[in-house]
């Protein structure tokens, strides 16, 4: 095991970057630290608190210009977590997990589209996959899938219906990939147009292979003009 101060410093450089590359929705008050047990006691004592390690990080945030992260309640325990919001930290690995959800929501936009719900609840589950599409249950034809995010197909409004009819029964998915939340086109959808649009820039997902993570607010667009907004 490395000397304690060595150890401090290096646990104090990589959560300053970690927490500058992933996203925190403005929502998040606190962020909690979890130190494994074992690894706990050779980063505190007496002598080098809890507290001493959090003032350094607020500090090291404010100097690289993280206002807004370095004015976040911040508390680190030992142990693991039982929340589903947690960094935690790990000897070697220092941190190994991002801050995650237990769940997120996407909502229709007024006059952007209309799903058969106004919202829907996505569970945060390693692997989950919840499909897009018009449709619940498509027909019974055997070359579809059943979406759980579904797009009216039946919309009486003749506005609403012209952008609804540009998204596909098999349009794209949103799954829980690697620890957090991302968008995914098949075929049809990378044809008839996917993206993202967070803070007036367009993500574009232009191929079956790309996984594109999803942020807080961000507003997905499927086809011309469908709309939706993604919220943790």
């Amino acid at each position: 095991m490395k000397n304690p101060v060595v150890l401090r410093n290096e646990c104090i450089d990589i959560i300053v970057k970690k927490l500058s590359e992933i996203s925190i929705p403005s929502k998040v008050r606190c962020l909690r630290f979890w130190v494994v047990d074992d690894f706990y006691d050779s980063l505190f004592d007496y002598a080098y608190t809890t507290e001493d390690m959090i003032d350094k990080v607020k500090l090291e945030l404010e100097n690289d210009g993280y206002k807004r992260l370095a004015d976040l309640t911040m508390e680190i325990s030992s142990g693991l977590p039982e929340t589903s919001q947690a960094v935690v930290i790990k000897p070697d690995e220092i941190i190994c997990e991002k801050v995650i959800f237990s769940h997120a929501t996407v909502c229709q936009i007024p006059g952007k589209g209309t799903m058969h719900q106004e919202s829907y609840r996505l569970e945060f589950k390693e692997k989950a996959i919840y499909n897009i599409g018009t449709y619940i249950i498509p027909p019974l034809d055997g070359s579809y899938r059943e979406n759980y995010i579904a797009i009216n197909e039946q919309e009486t409004d003749a506005l609403q219906m012209e952008i609804n009819q540009h998204v596909s029964r098999t349009h794209a998915d949103i799954r829980v990939v690697n620890g957090c939340f991302c968008l995914h086109a098949s075929l049809k959808g990378c044809r008839y147009g996917t993206k993202i649009i967070r803070e007036g820039i367009d993500f574009p997902i232009t191929s079956v292979n790309q996984f594109e993570p999803l942020q807080d607010q961000d507003i997905i667009v499927l086809g011309r003009q469908f709309m939706m907004k993604f919220c943790l």
